[in-house]
């Protein structure tokens, strides 16, 4: 879903009414006890997007009784902002929920004269609506009062003053409508606020009365009259997701329509709150770049389980994400589809490349690149070797390498990286690194190990005083230093009549790859003076400069990878959507192209 205000506070803020939830499982006047909760459709689906990601708000007034209290507080636990829903003098509405002898549900509401139901246009705060990504918006708030759809439709307007997506889920409840003119009113209020609506979220047959009554057709509960009603709809906003309880959904959106398939339920014990919950984790999966059909068929599957459980709001841990198999090649079939997977065989890959300090920056930067390479050319598998830490080689090996790429942005993306095929930790296996080094495939050596583990000095020549340097000029067989790594390798190349690799600084450095070489240079001349001669003749070290914003991994992604993803990555990196990598030209027959990878090359 593309959104100019992904970088907002809130991805949904809700407007409307919450009330005390008071449950039976008898009728009413033979129940022995009522159980408590609360429930409200547009706070629904905030819990439901909240506990999905999304971080939520909510619009509302409500009552400082015995109840009022508590209930924002538990709001508040769910993640949801109360900021806006201020304690006010009055009751809260409650309604009642009991099973009839016939094992269906009765609703009995007390609402009249509620804090919310007494708000205005004026109760609405543009700044607030103007911090988040979507509003969402009810019918059922719209009937409260004159005043609530007065508020709503400002609410709506003041969203797309500052590009805020608005949501409307009709919600149709005709007796709610009765004291402001009943189904007219309902239709005139929805006339009024569809020309600003970015999605419609109706269920049908229920919300179908409002496209008139001359369509009696369209009003069917069957998938014909569900088309009929999902074109009336279509016509009036740009983006339609018409529910059809057990049947799926009917997705109008970019001029194209799908249906989307149900789920079933394995038990079917309450459907109140169903379709407030699927709109909540429907909204948060597009935010999280999926698209409508994968977004809707998730939702599917949460509202399918919610099924299982009393009340408005299930328990929190119906959206924990379930077990999930660890990524790795042999589960990449379960993954969710909006998970881009390597086209080429992962295992078949080369390994041509060598990379120095396989962190975060790298596997969301210089690896993506070569992984779009490998595309188009399955020559260029990677080899990392971590200096120091073996975190990222054990992180990652139980999973052959694969990790996962999230693009942030307007439109995320979540993506598998194929190409990392060999995790080194050079303290533990030097031999093993330097049989990588030496191997004839190898074509490149790239590095990012960060200024200071270049070991310059303040004019950005080697600093033959660092202790791991000069422990490198007296142990070259034995090194500590990237310097020491990088020139005995090259020793042990030119020892076998082969040609040197190419080296890639890909650390931000003014003339990273003159200053890299020159490094090599000098610590080789403290060595052997013909080899020093022999690198600054033949090794090639163009500069780069590299350009990507990449937040740290922390356990909030792997959640959000795993509920995304159905996989759990112990590993994954996430990085911004832009990102640069120019190098300069040079000579390098048979090496990677890189402008097929997406590099800038440059003179």
């Amino acid at each position: 879903m593309a959104d100019a205000a992904a970088d907002r506070r809130f991805d949904l803020l809700g407007l409307g009414e919450c009330m005390v939830e008071l449950f039976a499982d008898q009728p009413l006047g033979q129940a022995p006890q009522l159980r408590r909760a609360y429930g409200g459709d547009v706070l629904n689906t905030l819990v439901a997007a909240a506990r999905e990601g999304g971080r939520c708000g909510f619009i509302s007034r409500v009552a400082r009784d015995p109840f009022g209290p508590a209930m924002r507080e538990a709001w508040a636990r769910e993640g949801v902002d109360v900021s806006h829903a201020p304690l006010a003098a009055g009751d809260n509405g409650v309604y009642f929920i009991s099973v009839s002898d016939s094992g269906e549900r009765e609703f009995s509401y007390r609402r009249r004269d509620s804090p919310a139901s007494q708000m205005t246009a004026a109760d609405v705060d543009e700044a607030y609506i103007a911090s988040s990504r979507m509003l969402l918006l009810s019918g059922i708030t719209q009937a409260l009062s004159p005043g609530m759809r007065q508020a709503t439709q400002q609410a709506a307007l003041l969203a797309r003053r500052h590009g805020v997506r608005v949501v409307f889920d009709p919600n149709v409840r005709l007796n709610l409508w009765a004291s402001q003119g009943g189904l007219a009113a309902a239709r005139a209020a929805f006339a009024d606020l569809v020309p600003l609506v970015d999605w419609l979220l109706p269920s049908h047959p229920a919300d179908s009365v409002l496209l008139g009554d001359d369509a009696a057709a369209l009003r069917a509960d069957d998938l014909d009259g569900a088309a009929a009603a999902l074109a009336g709809f279509a016509a009036r906003c740009p983006h339609v997701a018409l529910k059809l309880g057990p049947r799926g959904c009917l997705l109008a959106t970019a001029g194209q329509v799908q249906h989307v398939d149900g789920l079933p339920a394995e038990t079917v014990l309450d459907t109140t709150g169903a379709g407030d919950l699927w709109n909540g984790c429907f909204l948060v999966a597009m935010q999280q770049g999926l698209t409508p059909a994968q977004a809707a068929l998730r939702a599917h599957r949460l509202a399918a389980r919610k099924l299982a459980y009393r009340g408005a709001i299930p328990p929190a841990h119906l959206h924990a994400p379930l077990t999930a198999p660890r990524l790795h090649p042999g589960t990449l079939s379960q993954a969710d589809p909006c998970l881009l997977r390597p086209a080429y065989d992962h295992h078949a890959l080369p390994i041509s490349v060598v990379h120095f300090g396989p962190g975060a920056f790298h596997r969301a930067h210089q690896a993506a690149f070569l992984d779009t390479l490998c595309h188009a050319d399955p020559r260029w598998g990677i080899c990392g070797v971590s200096l120091h830490s073996a975190g990222v080689r054990d992180a990652l090996a139980p999973q052959d390498g694969l990790y996962t790429l999230a693009t942030l942005g307007p439109q995320p993306a979540w993506r598998v990286i194929g190409c990392l095929r060999e995790l080194l930790v050079a303290p533990e296996d030097p031999a093993a690194v330097w049989a990588r080094l030496r191997h004839a495939q190898v074509r490149l050596v790239t590095t990012t190990v960060t200024e200071k583990g270049y070991c310059l000095d303040a004019g950005g020549a080697l600093d033959l005083r660092h202790p791991d340097v000069a422990h490198d000029a007296r142990q070259p067989q034995a090194p500590r230093s990237l310097p020491g790594y990088l020139v005995e390798a090259l020793r042990q190349r030119r020892a076998a009549g082969q040609a040197p690799f190419v080296l890639m600084s890909c650390d931000n450095l003014p003339a990273n790859g003159r200053k890299l070489k020159a490094a090599l240079v000098l610590l080789a001349r403290q060595q052997d003076p013909a080899l020093a001669a022999w690198i600054e003749a033949h090794l090639i070290c163009p500069n780069t400069m590299v350009d990507a914003i990449t937040p740290a991994t922390d356990d909030g992604l792997r959640q959000q990878v795993q509920r995304v993803a159905g996989l759990h990555d112990a590993w994954p990196v996430q990085r911004e959507a832009f990102a640069q990598w120019v190098i300069e030209a040079h000579a390098d027959e048979g090496g990677p192209d890189w402008q097929r990878a997406g590099a800038i090359v440059t003179a």
